[in-house]
C-alpha cells in the first residue's frame, strides 16, 4: 500500500493518477480549471477544489465488474439502477479509494467525489462545484443541452444553475427511457425546496 498523502498533496496525486487514460486525465484537468473558477466566484477553498477536480475520476477507468466488486466489497451497493448501471458507481468507489487507499479523511473531499456523477439532497459548496464543473467543462458539454444557460447561472446563482443542470440531465433521461438514480431526484426536490424559499 502506498504511503498516505496530505489532501493538497498535488503533485503527488497527479503522480498516482498516471496510469489513468490520456482522454481522462486531459477531462482532470479541464474540470480543475472550471472548479478552480468556480471556487474563487463562490469563496470555496481552492485548494480542496483543485484535489477534488484531479482526483473525481480515480476509478472511472476501472472495468464494470472491477467497480462492482468494490462496491459491494467498501457496502456501497444502495439501488437497482447502480446494479443495471455500475458506472454510476465510480463516484463513491473513488471516494472510497481516496480515504481507504490514500490516506484521505477530509469529509467534504470525499463527499464531493462521492456524489460528483448523480448529485444528491442537500449537496455542499464544494459538491455543487464539483458536479457541475464535470458537466460543463468545454469537452463534455458539448455532448449535453444547454450548457450556456448553465454556465451564465453559474456566475449568479450557483443553485438555480446546478438544478437547471439536473432537470436538462432528467429530461435527457426521461426522453430515452433511461433509469434514475434517485439521488438525482432527491438533488433535484432539495434545491427546488430550496430555491422555492428563497424567492
Amino acid at each position: 500500500m502506498s504511503a498516505l498523502m496530505t489532501v493538497y498533496d498535488l503533485a503527488l496525486a497527479r503522480e498516482r493518477l498516471k496510469h489513468l487514460p490520456s482522454d481522462l486525465l486531459a477531462h482532470c484537468e479541464r474540470v480543475r480549471e472550471v472548479c478552480l473558477a468556480l471556487a474563487q466566484r463562490w469563496g470555496a477553498s481552492l485548494e480542496k477544489a483543485e484535489f477534488v477536480a484531479l482526483t473525481h475520476d480515480v476509478a472511472r477507468a476501472l472495468g464494470l465488474g472491477e467497480l462492482l466488486s468494490l462496491a459491494r466489497s467498501y457496502k456501497l451497493l444502495h439501488d437497482e439502477v447502480e446494479l443495471r448501471h455500475p458506472v454510476l458507481l465510480h463516484g463513491p468507489v473513488g471516494a472510497e479509494i481516496l480515504r481507504q487507499q490514500w490516506g484521505i479523511d477530509d469529509e467534504e473531499v470525499l463527499g464531493a467525489v462521492a456524489c460528483h456523477t448523480v448529485g444528491r439532497a442537500e449537496m455542499t459548496l464544494l459538491e455543487k462545484i464539483l458536479f457541475l464543473a464535470d458537466k460543463i467543462e468545454p469537452e463534455k458539454s458539448r455532448e449535453r443541452p444547454g450548457p450556456a444557460r448553465i454556465k451564465e447561472l453559474t456566475s449568479v446563482d450557483l443553485d438555480r444553475a446546478v438544478l437547471e443542470l439536473l432537470d436538462q440531465l432528467l429530461l435527457f433521461h426521461v426522453e430515452n427511457k433511461h433509469l434514475i438514480h434517485p439521488s438525482s431526484l432527491a438533488a433535484r426536490n432539495s434545491l427546488l425546496v430550496k430555491v422555492g424559499r428563497n424567492r
